[in-house]
């Protein structure tokens, strides 16, 4: 797996994986505690290594000394950057970021920080209730 950036309209560049999809922060995990499982894993899938795999690869403007990992409480290894753990959205296809701003959600800068902004063109701010 290789995570790299892309610009989204309204947000700037973030963070994708190999796939293209927006990577996103749950802004209410702090501390080394995953508070998305069950239903909530089901709509916002962690990032989960591979089995053998230490580190996802860092492609184009990715610090590699910000990847870590997170032992998930249902099971996994999920990757951390700059100690975020890491989710995709099942609403988004690739180049999108409709989960920006949904349930605590915001997608994730190469720096290593979360965007504030809404997504534009490309994307659209759904919304939805906690799991």
């Amino acid at each position: 797996m290789t995570v790299s950036t892309t610009s989204i309209a309204g947000l700037g560049s973030v963070l994708v994986d190999t796939n293209g999809m927006t990577l996103y922060y749950d802004n209410q995990e702090s501390g080394g505690t995953i508070v998305c499982t069950g239903s909530c894993a089901s709509i916002w899938p962690p990032l989960l290594l591979s089995s053998g795999a230490s580190a996802p690869k860092a492609g184009s403007g990715v610090d590699a000394s910000k990847f870590g990992t997170i032992d998930r409480p249902d099971g996994g290894t999920q990757v951390t950057y700059a100690g975020m753990p890491l989710y995709l959205f099942t609403g988004d296809t690739a180049g999108q970021a409709t989960g920006q701003g949904v349930e605590n959600f915001f997608a994730v800068t190469a720096s290593g920080g979360t965007t504030s902004g809404t997504a534009g063109a490309s994307g659209m701010t759904g919304s939805g209730g906690r799991y």
